[in-house]
C-alpha cells in the first residue's frame, strides 16, 4: 500500500480503514493549514458586508467580491494554499522519481513536464577577503516550475541540468 495522499492504492478493493485514513489525512492537512481561520474570515467579512449593504443584488455582488479578495490576497493565500502547494510539489517529485529523469535531456524533460516557468544558469563561486573571485565547480542550469501559478508566493519544483543532462531535482524550493 502506498504512503498517504489524495488517493490510496487498493487494487480495486477499498476497505473501511483505508477510507478513514484517507479522510484523516485530508482533515489533518486542512486543519494544519488553518483553513478554518480563512473560512471564518470569509464568513465574517461577507456578514459585515451584508449588514452594511441594503440592496439584495448589491449584497450578493459584494459577497462574491469579498471571496475573490480573500483568495487573491497574497497575505492570506499561504494560510489555505501552503499545504496544497507542498502536496503538489511532492507529487511532482514522486512523478519525476517514477519516470527516472536523472540523465535525461532538456527536450525529454520538456516532453514530460512541459515548458518551465523560469530558466536560469549559474556557476558556483567564492569571494576571498581581498575580493578575488574563485570559480568552483561546473556551470549548471535550473528549470523552475511553478506548480500552482495562481499562488503568488508558492514554492517551485526545480530540475537542475549539468552538461545538458538532469543532475538533480528539488521539490518545494522557495
Amino acid at each position: 500500500m502506498e504512503k498517504g495522499g489524495w488517493w490510496i492504492k487498493s487494487e480495486g478493493r477499498v476497505r473501511s480503514f483505508d477510507a478513514r485514513r484517507h479522510i484523516d489525512w485530508i482533515l489533518d492537512r486542512l486543519i494544519a493549514g488553518n483553513i478554518v481561520l480563512v473560512v471564518g474570515f470569509i464568513v465574517a467579512l461577507t456578514s459585515a458586508i451584508g449588514l452594511v449593504v441594503k440592496e439584495k443584488r448589491s449584497r450578493r455582488v459584494m459577497a462574491i467580491l469579498a471571496l475573490v479578495l480573500v483568495a487573491a490576497n497574497p497575505l492570506q493565500q499561504p494560510i489555505f494554499l501552503e499545504p496544497l502547494d507542498s502536496y503538489v510539489n511532492y507529487r511532482w517529485r514522486d512523478r519525476s522519481e517514477q519516470l527516472k529523469i536523472a540523465g535525461k535531456t532538456p527536450d525529454e524533460i520538456r516532453n514530460l513536464f512541459g515548458s518551465p516557468s523560469y530558466v536560469w544558469t549559474e556557476t558556483p563561486k567564492t569571494l576571498d577577503s581581498a575580493g578575488k573571485v574563485t570559480w568552483q565547480g561546473e556551470t549548471y542550469t535550473g528549470w523552475d516550475y511553478h506548480v500552482m501559478p495562481f499562488y503568488w508566493i508558492g514554492s517551485k519544483f526545480q530540475i537542475i541540468f549539468v552538461d545538458g543532462k538532469v543532475k538533480n531535482i528539488e521539490a518545494n524550493d522557495d
